[in-house]
């Protein structure tokens, strides 16, 4: 399998797993909480929200030590653009264990092609390694961050389910990692802008 071919389907995965949670009615990702903030105080698609939010977080992640990929142009713009789609066509359905489950995977493959990483991921992986603790943790604080930020301005996505998804997706995460032999910090990523060494 090709690696470009990894990277759209793992980006699709993604994009379906979100837009899985979505649909459910349960609730949403924190990230994606703070995307549907963004979309309702600008009035833009969700779509567009979503590219903006991944902007912000690679342009962080960049600067922390990470670099801008391939994977995460990708994600931010065919995968923005995916949620919308999958969001259309799927029908209402509690999708939530499925998109919470489909959504690590999906990170597995794309950081896997080595084209750098998903914002959020390109985030988790600059503090894993400033800080040095584990998945699990950096990712829930991270979700924390943005699902206060999506309260703000999304509060009708922002469910009990939500809350409960925002503290176990980093666990989650962790044991898909761990499932799939996959530890983010050590695969030697190609970047098309690095700021640091």
């Amino acid at each position: 399998m090709s690696k470009i071919f990894k990277l759209i389907f793992g980006v699709t995965l993604s994009s379906l797993g979100i837009a899985m949670v979505i649909n459910s009615n349960l609730g949403a990702f924190a990230i994606t909480s703070c995307n549907l903030a963004i979309s309702s105080w600008t009035n833009l698609p969700l779509s567009v929200a979503g590219i903006i939010v991944e902007s912000l977080m690679i342009a962080f992640a960049t600067y922390k030590g990470e670099g801008l990929g391939l994977s995460a142009i990708c994600n931010a713009t065919y995968g923005s653009i995916m949620i919308d789609v999958f969001r259309f066509i799927l029908p209402q359905y509690n999708w939530l264990c499925i998109g919470l489950v489909l959504l690590p995977i999906a990170w597995v493959i794309i950081g896997r092609v080595g084209w750098g990483d998903t914002g959020g991921n390109l985030l988790m992986n600059a503090l894993i390694k400033t800080t040095g603790k584990n998945v699990g943790i950096i990712r829930t604080i991270e979700e924390l961050v943005f699902i206060t930020i999506g309260f703000i301005g999304a509060r009708n996505y922002v469910t009990i389910f939500s809350l409960i998804i925002t503290v176990i997706i980093g666990p989650i995460a962790q044991f898909i990692y761990k499932l799939f032999n996959y530890d983010p910090t050590t695969i030697k990523q190609k970047y098309l802008i690095k700021l640091k060494n």
